[in-house]
């Protein structure tokens, strides 16, 4: 695989998705860039977490990712990590 180097300045948005088997990241230059694939995430696994008839099963993407916490049962967590790189 070739190593691709870049030179950034500003801010870069470090998605994670914590879960048993361990952790995926995804590298965003914009913070709505990072929160489109955290809500992605939080859509592909609903199924996994909510029934059918609970109140969680009418969330919109971005709600079921604002609580995915409470809807894994403590088990699972989405998060934005904001990296501040050189000025």
């Amino acid at each position: 695989m070739k190593e691709i180097a870049h030179k950034v300045r500003g801010t870069l948005y470090l998605a994670t998705y914590e879960h048993k088997h361990g952790i995926d990241y995804s590298l965003h230059t914009t913070h709505e860039g990072a929160k489109a694939w955290v809500d992605s995430v939080a859509e592909d696994w609903r199924g996994s977490f909510i029934d059918t008839g609970t109140p969680e099963e009418m969330m919109t993407s971005s709600e079921l990712a604002d609580n995915w916490h409470n809807v894994s049962a403590g088990t699972e967590f989405l998060n934005i990590i904001e990296l501040e790189l050189q000025k």
